[in-house]
């Protein structure tokens, strides 16, 4: 007899559109507790409703935003759960989705599963509640090395749930760090499978799977085409998360990703790339070690082990049958175990970023609000896009000059890389090898700024020394030197079509010049105090300038007259820069955060906090999805730009960071310190530009 509960969650609203009609964002829910069999269909149930209440925003996964709320009413008041709002597939047919959630939330799975108490949906989403797991997930652990046997237990666990998976006909393919949810932390790790919102069921008779779904940097190479000899098949099997399984036991054990890009990773299919042993044997992984990771790792899909070999395999089959350690979920962060007959309707699981205090706001509309009403497609983002994950790593540092690094930049065409320094140098270095290959000299104190021209024939620079002097990039002589100014010139910028200079001074002002005479266009007054970062919009129709005065105005740059000005932070402005798209306005200050506006209004809608010490410096990647934040913290932050959710943190150079840069295809982040470096740091994802294997990269352009 198949006993069940039925969960229907009616969301009660005065509008289509839940999240923003309730006032308090709460939700009520009728709950309906019965049994339901083949001998009692009408059996009475007996209803209950309960009112929960939003708290935190948690962070973004891949197919949704999270939040968590707390029972302020009803059965489980006080009790806290999480929350997942995913977006109804276009097809309208969720449920074959939410199949995997609904079985792997059963009682006898959830040692091994987020586990979901049901869900409820309106017009366009779906919301899936959950409980809550207040560590976060694997990923924000993993910024060095596990220790081997740690590895060994978190991998088993993993496998453990795949096997699960696997046996009930389900793939997860999406297995990554931040779809593993930490229980308990090490040395004694309990981990959980999360973020079910893509699995697929192979059904009786179908064991391929054709839809290109996963996050890249730990994609098998079947997802991508990428085809080994005699291969002939252009689907994929289970065989995809064991692939994935390895990459993860890679970057656990090494604490770096055992491919720099697609390119590599496909000269590892066709044989031009040998495994990367020598990344486990840096890290003094036994043999055994190294043996599991490249069976896993194998190009062919049907050369890797299932799950129930790669359990055996003698780096863990140690583990398999050792008396598993009690543990016990705190039950303060998590809701409670329904009775075994209940078997919650079909639901989802989740990733989690560091949490966000509603505490934060100072007004009746909480953090979760403003943040909601961005993804709400208020700025053209939607939560089905998010910013890819990304795993990125010092690639190399370039050392030359003898003191601080102030500015760091890269020609339009992401070939060469520009650094100004307090030595009173530029030097010029090739990107791909790092060598510098070119010092401009003639500036008479510090440099402060550096600029390619938009078609990458000029380099402008400003310095201490209240000059703009304007450069051959192929020769690196000075051709032109700009004089007006009557303090240091912190700033320097090209019109996006290259005709005009903008430079910004320590005297207030604004100074346009013509980039082809060096001829005085205009002067923009208003600020004051010192202006320390000036730019144009991608249309250059506006300017936006930032100064101590702790203000960004914004200048129509055909008039010079200024037609707003922005405030909001407690410190002078550093940095000010737009989006690629033009409706967004980033701004960096000594108050140790970054502020988002919208460039049309004016308003700010996001406040990103997480830096210790003063912010000098942003970037927005070129397709604008992420922000990178240089800090006097020694690090660089990237943020998903529609979220304000941390993705990364960047972590290597010995001094404050004070600027920061992507390359052209936004495979590379470039950051200037006062080490006297410059670090360039490389992702483990991102558009390959080997002509021989560019057909296959047309899907994943940023």
């Amino acid at each position: 007899m198949e006993v069940k509960s039925l969960i229907v969650n009616e969301f009660m609203s005065e509008s289509a559109n839940p999240v923003k009609s309730c006032k308090e964002f709460s939700t009520a829910h009728i709950l309906n507790y019965g049994l339901v069999h083949d001998l009692f269909p009408t059996r009475r149930r007996v209803l209950e409703q309960e009112t929960w209440k939003r708290e935190e925003w948690l962070g973004q996964g891949g197919f949704g935003v999270v939040w968590s709320e707390r029972c302020i009413h009803g059965g489980r008041k006080g009790e806290l759960r999480a929350v997942k709002k995913v977006p109804k597939p276009k097809s309208g047919d969720y449920h074959r989705e939410l199949e995997a959630i609904a079985l792997f939330s059963h009682t006898k799975y959830e040692r091994c599963f987020v586990k979901s108490f049901g869900w409820y949906d309106d017009e366009d989403s779906i919301f899936i509640t959950m409980e809550c797991l207040p560590d976060g997930d694997l990923h924000k652990y993993l910024s060095s090395p596990l220790p081997e046997e740690e590895g060994q237990h978190v991998i088993f666990q993993i496998l453990e749930g795949i096997q699960c998976m696997h046996d009930n006909g389900f793939a997860h393919r999406d297995l990554k760090p931040s779809n593993i949810l930490v229980v308990c932390k090490g040395p004694d790790w309990w981990v959980k499978i999360a973020d079910f919102g893509i699995s697929k069921r192979a059904t009786e008779g179908l064991t391929e799977l054709r839809t290109q779904i996963g996050t890249r940097a730990f994609a098998a190479p079947e997802v991508f085409s990428f085809q080994a000899a005699n291969t002939l098949s252009n689907s994929y099997t289970n065989a995809v998360d064991i692939w994935s399984l390895s990459v993860i036991t890679f970057l656990i054990l090494t604490g770096n990703m055992p491919f720099e890009d697609l390119r590599q990773l496909f000269g590892y299919v066709i044989g031009n790339f040998t495994f990367p042993t020598e990344g486990l044997l840096a890290n003094k992984v036994s043999t055994q070690g190294c043996d599991f990771v490249k069976c896993l790792m194998a190009p062919k899909a049907e050369d890797r082990p299932r799950v129930k070999e790669s359990l055996q395999h003698p780096w863990l089959h140690c583990l398999v049958n050792a008396p598993e350690t009690q543990r016990e979920i705190n039950t303060l962060e998590s809701p409670p175990v329904p009775p075994d007959y209940f078997d919650p309707e079909p639901s989802a699981s989740w990733s989690t970023q560091d949490q966000i205090s509603i505490h934060e706001t100072h007004n009746s509309m909480s953090v979760l609000d403003k943040r909601t009403a961005l993804v709400y497609n208020e700025t053209g983002l939607s939560i089905s896009e998010p910013a890819s994950q990304i795993y990125w790593k010092k690639l190399r540092t370039l050392k030359g000059h003898s003191s601080w690094v102030y500015s760091v930049t890269f020609s339009p065409d992401g070939r060469q890389i520009a650094s100004a320094s307090w030595d009173k140098t530029i030097q010029l270095w090739d990107s791909a090898t790092g060598v510098a290959h070119n010092t401009l000299k003639g500036h008479s104190s510090s440099v402060y700024s550096v600029t390619f021209s938009p078609d990458g024939r000029q380099i402008a620079s400003a310095s201490w020394d209240k000059t703009i002097q304007l450069w051959d990039s192929a020769t690196g002589v000075a051709h032109n030197t700009l004089k007006g100014h009557s303090s240091s010139v912190y700033s320097v910028t090209f019109s996006p079509d290259g005709r005009q200079i903008a430079s910004a001074s320590d005297d207030r002002t604004v100074r346009l010049w013509d980039s082809a005479t060096g001829a005085a266009q205009g002067t923009l007054k208003g600020h004051s105090s010192g202006i320390y970062s000036v730019t144009f919009s991608p249309d250059g129709r506006q300017i936006a300038s930032a100064s101590d005065d702790k203000t960004v105005r914004l200048w129509d740059s055909a008039t010079g007259v200024a037609h707003n000005t922005l405030k909001g932070h407690s410190s002078g402005i550093y940095n000010v820069t737009f989006s690629p798209d033009g409706r967004q306005i980033a701004s960096a200050s000594g108050d140790k955060t970054v502020r988002l506006w919208d460039s049309a209004t004016g308003v700010a809608h996001n406040t990103l906090k997480g830096h210790s010490d003063k912010v000098h410096s942003i970037a927005f990647s070129p397709d604008g999805r992420q922000i990178a934040s240089a800090s006097w913290d020694k690090t660089v932050q990237l943020w998903d730009s529609a979220t304000g959710v941390v993705c990364s943190t960047l972590e290597g150079h010995s001094n404050r960071v004070i600027s920061v840069t992507f390359s052209p295809d936004g495979r590379q982040i470039a950051s200037a310190s006062g080490d006297a470096t410059v670090g360039l740091w490389d992702s483990a994802t991102g558009p390959v530009r080997s002509t021989r294997v560019s057909k296959f990269f047309k899907l994943f352009q940023w």
